[in-house]
C-alpha cells in the first residue's frame, strides 16, 4: 500500500466502482474525486463513458480532467458526426468542439451552413476558427454536398474555388 493510500481511500474506491456498476454516478465521481491517490485511471475513463451513455457530456468532460486522462474522443466525434446527419448543427458543433475534430469535420458544418444563408456569419467564424489560420487554403478541404451526403471522404480542394 501506498504511504499516500489508507484502507479508509481504498473502501470509498471500491464502493464507487461499485456504484459506477449500478449506475451511482454522482455517488462514484463524489467518491472519486475525494479519492484520486486511489483510482485507477481506468475507473475515471468508465465513469466517463457511463456519463457519455446518459448525455452527461460537461460531466464526462470533467472527470476526465479530474483524472487526468483524455476524454473519449472518438466517441465525442461519432456523436457530432450523427448530429450533423440529422442537420442538429448546434449539437454537432458542441460535440466536434470538446472532441477537437479535424479539418474535415469542420469543412462539412461550414458546407451545410453556406447553404443557409442566414448562418453566414457563423460560417466565417467557423472557417476562421478552424479552417484557415496557420494552414494555406490549398490544404484546406472543401466537401461538397454529394461528398457528404455519399460519405465519401473529402478531397483536399481551394476553398472558395469555383461551385461544384
Amino acid at each position: 500500500m501506498d504511504a499516500k493510500t489508507t484502507p479508509a481511500m481504498q473502501s470509498r474506491v471500491l464502493v464507487a466502482r461499485r456504484y459506477v456498476e449500478h449506475g451511482f454516478l454522482d455517488a462514484a465521481m463524489r467518491l472519486f474525486a475525494q479519492n484520486p491517490a486511489v483510482v485507477e485511471p481506468e475507473d475515471w475513463t468508465e465513469l466517463a463513458e457511463k456519463m457519455i451513455d446518459r448525455d452527461r457530456i460537461i460531466d464526462a468532460v470533467e472527470v476526465c480532467k479530474l483524472g487526468n486522462v483524455p476524454p473519449p474522443r472518438d466517441r465525442l466525434l461519432a456523436l457530432g458526426d450523427r448530429y450533423l446527419e440529422r442537420r442538429d448543427i448546434d449539437r454537432a458543433i458542441h460535440f466536434y468542439e470538446i472532441g477537437t475534430a479535424e479539418q474535415e469535420r469542420w469543412s462539412r458544418v461550414v458546407d451545410i451552413l453556406t447553404n443557409l444563408p442566414e448562418q453566414e456569419l457563423r460560417a466565417i467564424e467557423l472557417a476562421e476558427r478552424y479552417l484557415v489560420g496557420d494552414v494555406p487554403l490549398s490544404d484546406t478541404p472543401h466537401v461538397g454536398l454529394t461528398d457528404h451526403a455519399s460519405g465519401a471522404l473529402p478531397r483536399l480542394a481551394l476553398v472558395g474555388s469555383s461551385k461544384r
